[in-house]
């Protein structure tokens, strides 16, 4: 997979346009800032806390996430994930 692209490509239908819908949701109402991993590591409850309000009140079923979970893809990945 080399893009969002072919991403959204390999998604059936339905998740396709779920994607979309969140990408232009999101767009619309994006803010922040990027954080450090050792920020995020510093806020790892609390973003989990975010996450699954946001997940709580989406209009379909979302995966449930380990509470380390953003700080721990920021440690892997870096400048890659922006958080």
């Amino acid at each position: 997979m080399e893009s969002y692209s072919d991403y959204l490509g390999d998604l059936s239908s339905k998740y396709r346009v779920r994607a979309n819908k969140a990408r232009k949701i999101l767009a619309k109402k994006s803010f922040g800032r990027n954080l450090t991993s050792p920020r995020s590591a510093l806020h790892c409850l609390q973003l989990h806390a975010l996450y699954q309000e946001v997940a709580d009140d989406s209009g379909f079923n979302v995966i449930t996430l380990d509470e380390h979970y953003f700080a721990g893809m920021k440690e892997s990945l870096g400048e890659d994930f922006i958080l």
